[in-house]
């Protein structure tokens, strides 16, 4: 008779980050060009106006949470740029996809009345 095989789920971080979307609204277009892939770019320049801050919010949270969830700061912008947030998703870059082999990310986001708050999950199969 042969064995099942038994699959242990290993939790390698979890991250949390909350902010205001007022924190956006007077530098917006900078900040757009600062953080978001040009997965996001794409998606921010079809936004309405009113939605462009909440939309930056909702990025930044992610990648603040992602960054926490490591334990690895952002090294430069220019890795900030490394992941794209596409609804519900946080995809990583291929770059990035080589160093998370075996890694699933999860991601949660949630925003009330001007604050967004994401989180997200590490983990592998082990």
């Amino acid at each position: 008779m042969e064995k099942a095989r038994v699959h242990a789920l290993a939790i390698l971080g979890h991250g949390i980050d909350m902010v205001l979307e007022s924190r956006f609204e007077r530098r917006r277009e900078k900040w757009s060009e600062t953080i978001l892939s040009p997965k996001e770019k794409e998606i921010y320049n079809g936004l309405l106006d009113r939605q462009k801050c909440n939309y930056l919010a909702k990025v930044w949270v992610l990648k603040e949470a992602f960054v926490k969830a490591r334990r690895h700061p952002i090294v430069g912008m220019k890795e900030a740029r490394m992941f794209s947030y596409i609804s519900p998703n946080l995809v990583p870059s291929k770059e990035v996809e080589e160093k998370l082999k075996g890694v699933n990310i999860h991601c949660s986001l949630s925003d009330f009345k001007g604050c967004v708050i994401g989180s997200v999950i590490l983990e592998t199969t082990t």
